[in-house]
């Protein structure tokens, strides 16, 4: 699957470039458009930024309405590439003051500073968590010390 999205949008980005024996740097690309797990939908400017690994889909689209739809997100000329990402666990963080917390990226937690992690993806469970975020994907709640 990496290796099929690699090989795809390379073809898209360099095909036309290709085709051209006197391109310049200048030339238009295709719109690189991500949306997350939790809904949001952004430009991206540099595709390497992205995990692919997180990747649940791409989909490649030149249609005028496609091309209308992200319109919003940049110049869709040379065609959008979608990128829908993977939903994630919901990582919730309880300090040593006893504050309960979501937490977007866990490499920002000090290791040093973790007493316990528990992963919780029953029902019940999740259910105490839903105030936090999306707990579809189970819940992965880090108590500090």
């Amino acid at each position: 699957m990496k290796n099929l999205f690699l090989i795809l949008v390379s073809v898209l980005i360099c095909g036309s470039a290709a085709a051209q024996q006197n391109s310049s740097n200048d030339e238009a690309q295709p719109l690189v458009v991500v949306k997350n797990a939790e809904g949001k939908t952004y430009k991206v400017d540099d595709m390497k930024s992205i995990d692919n690994n997180a990747i649940e889909s791409v989909t490649v689209m030149k249609s005028e309405a496609a091309r209308a739809e992200f319109a919003q997100y940049g110049d869709t000329s040379e065609g959008v590439v979608y990128i829908k990402l993977k939903a994630q666990p919901l990582v919730v963080v309880k300090d040593a003051e006893g504050k309960t917390y979501k937490v977007d990226d866990m490499k920002s937690i000090d290791n040093n500073a973790i007493e316990s992690v528990t992963v919780i993806k029953n029902e019940t469970a999740r259910a105490e968590f839903a105030q936090y975020g999306d707990t579809s994907e189970g819940v992965i709640y880090i108590k500090l010390k």
